[in-house]
């Protein structure tokens, strides 16, 4: 009995089916395993030093090669640094950074969020020197502010950001460690709390390694990263820029709409003005971080560059890092003036509305009355 053709070509399209639909599952569960999920913390270190860079022609090389870690390696990389090692170039000068973030929504609230909730991890940092109890405040109240920390054991900088407004987050504890035998070489260890990621991955980390490390120091200044604040720094009022702009664009499209929209329209317009005058308190609030931290970052420098300075000679800090805080402060002073200018037009903008409103109705009430004396 010969074979049925049409039954054989059925029985092979049935198999391929199965085979490609077993494909698309072995494919969806390489790729889940390949990416981590969107709603965890993610921890990555990283470990550099002032020789590598400036092997690289003082330029920070990207992408930067992150490890990505569980919170229980990542407690392993606070506590336990790796070994100095004179052929990987890891002898002093280290730069350790431990990068926390976490990709919820950034209107989800910090104060209700997993990102500060890594006890395990914050423990360790805490026991290790890595934060203090001035960043402890920080992260427990809802301070948004900056720091320099100057103690007899060294140095440290601090910041976090405003949280709550809709707005990136980010926090940094920034600290100098000198161990017994490199007194004079200190590393710098950065503890970085970032959300969403894209703050760090899209902004931070391309900025860091766009422009060149600054080194116009003398020989024998140490080296320090403070270049991590100032990078968040240039992020946040980068951020602020955009946003004022998005404000502004706005309020030019109402203008032209304001003298033509009806009652209706009118009352969505009133309602578009109180979120743009929301948005614009937030702005002016994360202005006033960005301009304190300008202040205690140029304070840091002055700071540092006394304490590296002696009777016979005193040292001038980086006037690479210099310059760049002193551009950010000029734009700064600059989106001082628009958040007054926009804020005045947002509020005329609301009274030309109020009264474009109440002219209406008075309008409709005096044709309601001509019609009843015409009935009369």
């Amino acid at each position: 009995m010969r074979p049925d053709l049409r039954e054989i070509k059925q029985t092979l399209w049935w198999i391929m089916e199965k085979l490609k639909t077993l494909s698309e599952l072995l494919s969806g569960v390489s790729s889940m395993e390949a990416t981590p999920p969107k709603d965890r913390v993610e921890f990555k270190t990283y470990e550099t030093s002032a020789a590598i860079i400036e092997r690289t022609a003082w330029k920070i090389q990207l992408p930067i090669s992150w490890s990505t870690s569980t919170d229980e390696s990542a407690i392993k990389f606070i506590k336990h640094p790796s070994q100095r090692d004179k052929r990987m170039l890891l002898m002093n000068n280290r730069f350790r950074i431990l990068l926390v973030e976490y990709d919820e929504p950034v209107d989800q609230p910090i104060s209700n969020s997993v990102l500060y909730k890594q006890e395990s991890v914050l423990n360790a940092a805490r026991a290790n020197g890595w934060i203090g109890e001035r960043f402890d405040e920080f992260t427990k109240s809802n301070t948004a502010g900056s720091a320099f920390l100057d103690t007899p054991d060294g140095i440290g900088f601090i910041a976090q950001s405003p949280r709550d407004d809709g707005f990136p987050f980010f926090a940094i504890s920034l600290t100098q460690r000198f161990t017994e035998a490199y007194q004079y070489d200190a590393d710098w260890e950065s503890l970085v709390f970032v959300r969403p990621s894209e703050l760090w991955d899209d902004h931070a980390e391309p900025m860091l390694g766009r422009d060149p490390f600054p080194h116009d120091y003398p020989d024998s200044f140490q080296p320090d990263f403070m270049i991590l604040p100032v990078v968040l720094l240039r992020c946040q009022v980068e951020h602020i820029t955009e946003e004022l702009s998005k404000i502004k664009k706005k309020l030019v499209e109402q203008d032209l709409d304001l003298t033509t929209k009806k009652v209706k329209d009118l009352k969505m317009m009133k309602h578009s003005l109180f979120g743009l005058q929301r948005t614009h308190f937030f702005l002016h609030r994360r202005w006033a971080f960005a301009s304190e931290l300008v202040e205690n970052l140029a304070e840091a420098f002055a700071i540092i560059a006394r304490r590296q300075s002696s009777e016979d000679e005193t040292y001038e800090y980086s006037l690479t890092l210099r310059t760049r805080v002193a551009s950010q402060q000029a734009i700064l002073k600059s989106v001082s003036h628009d958040l007054d200018t926009t804020a005045s037009r947002i509020e005329s903008q609301q009274q030309f509305a109020d009264d474009q409103i109440t002219a209406a109705v008075r309008g409709m009430k005096f044709s309601c009355c001509s019609i009843q004396i015409d009935l009369d």
